[in-house]
């Protein structure tokens, strides 16, 4: 029986690798993804259709991360490792950052955590679903109903890791005539049940693409364009979905309980001082008390 190969993804320090692992794990959907004992574990729906597993963690005396690929990914691996780094973001070079956000950390100094990543994601579909569910809500109602959408509409799969029983559905599973019905019975409300159905099918189609290295205003623009999507989602899906360093959502309220005497257009201003890592600031703002 072939036995899961382990590989090394290194980085440059410093790595907040705690911070990012809360993140994540404060936001894992249900039967997807799973972060135990500082490892991240999740499905991986593979291109011939079968579904493995990863597993990643820091091994931060050696600066690397210790990347875990079950035998049904074998032929996916040069795909697996991009995705863990954009995931992880371990092409930052935190010395740009720490200059680009001098301003930044001078007005919000609770905000300077060095070594602060942005998590991309595996899959931009699967974090844009996510995305749309949490518009409104808390983190933990989102993330409910992330994992009844999944279990409804994804695989199931046995797979030798604690937590992990469903594949991701793919695009196509929200293509039908009856998705918006069935994700309402989940509790979904309509807006976000046709945001939800009308974003797969534009991926379906070639009128969208989630991935990095596409035109980001063309994205954005495209994004917006669909009912029930509004700025704060775009922001997001552009940070976490095409790896973009330059988001700003100036009406999070994270964002604006550090700067609760600034209006909204205002603070989008002030925010030009640091691009184009502003992503990173955001992050800053989620992962400190005050946000």
């Amino acid at each position: 029986m072939t036995e899961p190969v382990v590989m090394r993804v290194d980085y440059q320090p410093p790595f907040r690798s705690d911070l990012l692992l809360g993140f994540l794990e404060y936001r894992a959907i249900e039967g997807v993804e799973s972060v135990l004992d500082d490892t991240y574990c999740r499905t991986v729906r593979a291109e011939d259709a079968g579904v493995g597993w990863i597993a990643v963690t820091d091994v931060y005396e050696k600066n690397c991360l210790s990347v875990t690929v079950s035998p049904e990914l074998f032929a996916e691996l040069p795909s697996i490792t991009a995705k863990v780094q954009r995931l992880f973001d371990t092409d930052c070079v935190p010395e740009l950052i720490e200059a680009g956000l001098a301003d930044f950390y001078e007005r919000v100094p609770a905000s300077h955590l060095s070594g602060i990543r942005i998590p991309c994601c595996f899959d931009g579909f699967e974090m844009a679903v996510r995305a749309i569910l949490g518009q409104q809500v808390t983190v933990k109602a989102a993330n409910t109903m992330a994992g009844r959408v999944a279990s409804a509409f994804g695989s199931p799969v046995a797979l030798p890791v604690d937590g992990l029983t469903t594949a991701f559905p793919p695009p196509l599973a929200f293509c039908t005539e009856d998705a918006v019905e069935r994700l309402g019975l989940l509790g979904v409300v309509r807006q976000r049940s046709r945001a939800i159905c009308s974003l797969a099918q534009a991926i379906c189609t070639g009128e969208l693409d989630l991935r990095p290295g596409v035109d980001v205003d063309k994205a954005a623009e495209r994004l917006l364009a669909i009912p029930g999507i509004g700025d704060w989602t775009v922001q997001y899906i552009l940070m976490r979905a095409f790896d973009y360093p330059d988001a700003f959502p100036a009406a999070d309220y994270g964002v604006r309980s550090a700067f609760p005497d600034m209006k909204e257009k205002a603070l989008k201003e002030l925010s030009r001082n640091w691009s184009p890592w502003r992503s990173y600031a955001v992050m800053s703002l989620w992962c400190t008390p005050h946000s």
